[in-house]
């Protein structure tokens, strides 16, 4: 389903346009970059300093302070152990009277707690401040910012997206791999009630991705099966090697150079352990390549190992 189709601001829905965001599914794959765990409320003395905390207490007083720089809203929290939490509010002095309403009430405040051995325990820009008898206890994901885009408004459309979400993947296929449903999956991972629903849930969408990529490489295959080119013949590289293949890497070639004499690309991930040889299988594929007239190149994702790979494969290639 696509995103126009859903009750959308235009001005979001542009924004997420140029992002290639286009479809519900592409939504709700946009995994949270981080979660802050608000399950259970307690006194700053169960966070070092520094730490994402979620601290009940109540409040004090509310009132407006000068800072160095701009004014801020200041609310003092005493936690239930007697300790004094300030909380600073920055940007939104015109909510002064709605955060004046919590003057005298019990309330939880979740954000980073800062520990400072002269100014005592603070709090810049809480992430949840409520009275404690509407907060929620929970894990709380937290996603990337798109400029133009509220949090509301991202989290109206994120809802929206997992109500329209469906398994594309067959039954079979999920039940043999022991993994969950994919609507079950975003709720791990967009609402996990414990951590250990995130690993799940990601685990699934992992495997989505796996999928999907192999189905595309089946598909590719499929369709230059017949019309690729056909290098039929054999490279004396191997024989010119100063040791022998290792018999995992014979295979691979076999299949590699059979797939070459017979004119279908090779489109292959080919995983293996640091230094186990995997370079010089791609390398005797090029000189196969250059035995039946043509041209290769091997990439590198730096200069330093571009440089590092010219140096040891210019001593075989002669």
């Amino acid at each position: 389903m696509v995103l126009s189709e859903l009750k959308i601001p235009k001005r979001a829905l542009n924004i997420l346009s140029k992002k290639k965001i286009i479809t519900t599914d592409d939504f709700v794959r946009i995994q949270p970059r981080k979660y802050h765990d608000y399950r259970n409320p307690g006194t700053a003395s169960s966070y070092e300093n520094d730490t994402d905390a979620a601290i009940l207490g109540t409040v004090s007083s509310v009132k407006k302070k000068d800072g160095n720089t701009r004014k801020y809203i200041n609310i003092c929290v005493t936690d239930n152990d007697g300790v004094l939490i300030k909380v600073m509010i920055f940007g939104r002095l015109k909510e002064l009277a709605f955060f004046e309403k919590f003057d005298g009430k019990q309330v939880v405040v979740c954000g980073k707690l800062q520990k400072h051995p002269v100014y005592g325990n603070s709090m810049l820009n809480p992430l949840v401040l409520k009275e404690a008898k509407f907060f929620v206890p929970g894990i709380i994901p937290v996603y990337r910012k798109y400029s133009g885009i509220s949090e509301d408004t991202y989290q109206s459309i994120l809802e929206e997206s997992i109500k329209h979400s469906e398994e594309l993947i067959e039954k079979d296929i999920i039940d043999k791999t022991g993994l969950i449903s994919f609507p079950n999956a975003l709720q791990c991972i967009h609402h996990p009630k414990v951590p250990g629903d995130i690993i799940v849930g990601k685990k699934r969408l992992l495997f989505d991705d796996l999928f999907y990529f192999t189905l595309m490489l089946r598909m590719q295959n499929k369709k230059h099966a017949t019309d690729g080119i056909k290098m039929v013949k054999d490279s004396e590289f191997v024989t010119t090697l100063p040791y022998p293949l290792t018999a995992d890497q014979d295979a691979v070639l076999k299949v590699m150079i059979s797939n070459a004499k017979a004119g279908i690309r090779n489109d292959v991930l080919l995983q293996g352990d640091v230094g186990c040889g995997k370079t010089v299988v791609a390398f005797t594929m090029m000189m196969h390549a250059y035995a039946n007239g043509y041209q290769a190149v091997l990439m590198a994702p730096r200069s330093v190992l571009a440089r590092q790979h010219y140096n040891e494969l210019s001593v075989f290639a002669g």
